[in-house]
């Protein structure tokens, strides 16, 4: 009896490899594995509630058995889903679902080490984009390469040559990591970043100093991970001009790379770009979590950083209105620039967030009189354009060691988190899919999925504020999401899950002559919002415009401030469920 149900269930799956049609997947789960005492949601598609059973991976054992809940239409697909909560099985292994009058599924895992695989691929990956180096064999090698991009030599755009300043003149500005699936580098999309993984290691150090990294480590004061993220703060170190403390807005060719590894597209002439206020803010913001980070083991950085914080705050205050606009740029100055804008045009929320990391830092009462919470923009989760959650996550982390803080204000921000937090899980109960995603329709914008990591990042802040278990059930619902609980049935991490995308809009992994893309980075995800790629898209919904094409750039791209998202949201899920024991 035992090996007819395994000849039926092997059918089955052959049966489903055939179905190419995502959408008609009908067991939607976490592909890379359950955590064995945290919530265990599967998604199953259907119209009505059904009995179910979850089986042995042999079949041999029935372990749970009901009926489907909470069945409903979910708008952002179109599709009925139904609810197994398989929270109950807390064994370790592998399990097969039947769904009454509907074939087997594929096998999902309970496993002591659900996450841990997958943070420690996104945090590998920022190794892989590292910019001025070769991946060494030694640490990588399947993705060993050649370095590209020295950028020693790096001429100033007219746009941001000072008054007199010799337009012939260079400046040093190696190492970072390449932005997305171009190979140019950012300051705005480079601060969210490297807060994140900063931020990251302030609250969840102990599981974070627990892994086993393959990476290069230069510093020897510093921990693995933070040395890893020296890499990029050395390069933001030289965005900035040592003469007035104003920073580059972006380091870039003229126009894109073609589709050629890194040490075949150096040739071309690199240049930063105009100072501007939101390159400045984002950069004083970011040195001054450095220095209270990093300084805590290497005091001559926290020197370095801190001076270059105060020097790129006060030059904002100075040029406190100076917005990058990419084509009245190219109207006045030669070559003209066709490369990412990262054209922030609203500001009162960097200025709150330089403010409060500096306040942070120096303990100055002069720093914190410029914050105004009320000019925030508070009802979508923060993105590289909209860093208001990023300064109260900060305050809320560091409030006992604030001496001249007003707990009014302490009480405010409070608020302002689990508002947003308690409106995520409203959603998230309510959703048929059983994830916060949808909550504003603006949801499914492009990086959909660090939009749902985001969310994940807001849902532990109110986790650390209230230990309210509900914000932590979600943040696993979001995890979920994005390893193959979606309407798409797909692993939107690169080399995790049973299918994951092959042809992400990279240039790494289309150059390398490798057919398994970079592994650990976290595509942008489907949605309807903004598509001029070209590309032709089977549907038009919001959570299944996808396609994985490497021309679709405005849903299978890949950026590392989605990578960051994913990696604090992973770091916080990892520190509640899968902490070593010393």
């Amino acid at each position: 009896m035992k090996s007819k149900h395994l000849i039926i269930t092997v059918f089955a799956q052959l049966l489903f490899i055939t179905n190419i049609c995502a959408q008609e997947h009908l067991y939607l789960f976490n592909q890379v594995g359950y955590y064995p005492n945290a919530k265990k949601i599967i998604t199953v598609k259907t119209n009505s509630p059904k009995k179910f059973k979850i089986l042995s991976e042999d079949l041999s054992k029935v372990v749970l058995k009901g009926t489907t809940t909470d069945v409903g239409r979910w708008k952002y697909s179109e599709e009925s889903y139904g609810t197994i909560d398989a929270s109950s099985i807390k064994k370790g292994g592998k399990y097969i679902i039947e769904l009454e009058g509907e074939q087997a599924s594929y096998p999902f895992e309970i496993v002591e080490n659900a996450g841990e695989t997958s943070l420690l691929a996104s945090i590998h990956a920022f190794y892989l984009h590292r910019c001025s180096s070769p991946i060494l064999e030694k640490f990588d090698a399947k993705y060993a390469r050649n370095g590209g991009h020295d950028d020693t030599k790096v001429l100033i755009h007219p746009s941001a040559l000072r008054n007199g300043q010799d337009p012939s003149t260079t400046i040093s500005a190696p190492k970072g990591w390449y932005d997305a699936g171009d190979y140019n580098k950012y300051i705005v999309n480079s601060g969210i970043t490297t807060y994140s993984m900063l931020l990251a290691y302030e609250q969840y150090n102990i599981t974070l100093d627990q892994l086993d990294y393959s990476i290069p480590k230069e510093e020897s004061t510093l921990p693995h991970y933070l040395d890893q993220i020296k890499w990029n703060l050395d390069w933001m170190m030289n965005m900035q001009d040592p003469v007035d403390g104003g920073v580059y807005h972006k380091l870039t060719n003229a126009n894109f790379d073609g589709f050629v590894m890194p040490d075949h597209a150096q040739k071309k002439p690199r240049y930063v770009i105009q100072k501007t206020t939101a390159a400045a803010l984002d950069f004083s913001a970011v040195m001054s979590v450095a220095a209270r980070t990093l300084g805590k083991f290497n005091k001559d950085l926290k020197q370095q950083y801190t001076s270059a914080a105060v020097a790129a705050y006060q030059w904002a205050l100075e040029n406190n209105n100076i917005i990058y606009d990419q084509n009245k740029l190219n109207e006045q100055y030669s070559p003209k620039i066709t490369t990412g804008a990262y054209d922030d045009k609203y500001l009162a929320d960097e200025f709150n967030w330089a403010a409060v990391e500096l306040y942070i830092l120096t303990g100055a009462e002069k720093y914190y009189e410029k914050v105004d919470w009320k000019k925030g923009k508070y009802n979508q989760v923060q993105s590289w354009s909209n860093v208001s959650y990023l300064p109260i996550y900060s305050l809320l982390l560091h409030q006992k060691e604030l001496k001249t803080l007003p707990k009014a204000d302490l009480n405010y921000v409070e608020n302002i988190v689990l508002k947003k937090a308690n409106a995520l899980i409203k959603e998230y109960e309510q959703s048929p899919l059983k994830v916060s995603m949808g909550q504003l329709e603006s949801d499914f914008v492009w990086g959909s999925n660090s939009v749902a990591s985001n969310q994940g990042m807001l849902l532990l802040n109110a986790y650390t504020i209230s230990k309210n278990k509900k914000y932590l059930e979600a943040t696993i619902a979001l995890s979920d999401y994005i390893l193959g609980r979606n309407a798409l049935d797909l692993c939107f991490l690169t080399g995790f899950g049973r299918e994951y995308p092959m042809n992400p809009h990279h240039r790494l992994s289309s150059a390398d002559g490798i057919k398994e893309p970079v592994p650990g980075f976290l595509i942008g995800g489907p949605q309807n919002n903004s598509n001029h790629d070209g590309c032709n898209y089977s549907s038009n919904l919001p959570a299944t415009k996808y396609i994985d094409e490497e021309c679709s750039y405005s849903t299978n791209e890949i950026a590392i401030n989605w990578n960051a998202s994913f990696v604090y949201m992973m770091s916080g899920i990892n520190n509640y469920f899968n902490q070593k024991k010393k």
